[in-house]
């Protein structure tokens, strides 16, 4: 049994490699890093498609129209998403909303009121 899993994920594995992808294509962030989509650059270097991780979604772009196309499949296999907690230690991140004002717990409107207050009041 051991021997028969190991070659069916031997197989997924080569089948998936063996995808042909076409030459110069590469995904690329937009210049403002926007963590949720990454642009399709083609060979002649200029955006021709984009990738959205929510919905799992592909578009190519039509430069006449300067329009997206409709979902699609990718022509590369769709880019890895890195972390998006932007440096927060997750284990630290409390299980409900948490309002604190100095050193000490208050209710959520105090914090809000607070915030409005000019800096000297705080």
């Amino acid at each position: 049994m051991r021997r028969f899993r190991f070659s069916v994920l031997l197989s997924l594995c080569v089948a998936g490699a063996a995808r042909a992808e076409p030459p110069g294509y590469r995904w690329a962030p937009f210049a403002d890093n926007d963590p949720t989509c990454m642009k399709l650059v083609g060979p002649d270097g200029r955006q021709c498609g984009i990738y959205r991780w929510e919905g799992d979604v592909f578009r190519w772009l039509d430069r006449s129209t300067d329009r997206f196309g409709p979902p699609c499949q990718p022509p590369l296999v769709p880019p890895v998403r890195r972390g998006l907690n932007f440096g927060l230690a997750e284990g630290k991140i409390g299980e409900r909303e948490r309002y604190r004002v100095g050193d000490r717990d208050v209710p959520r409107d105090e914090a809000l009121a607070r915030m409005m207050l000019p800096k000297a009041a705080r």
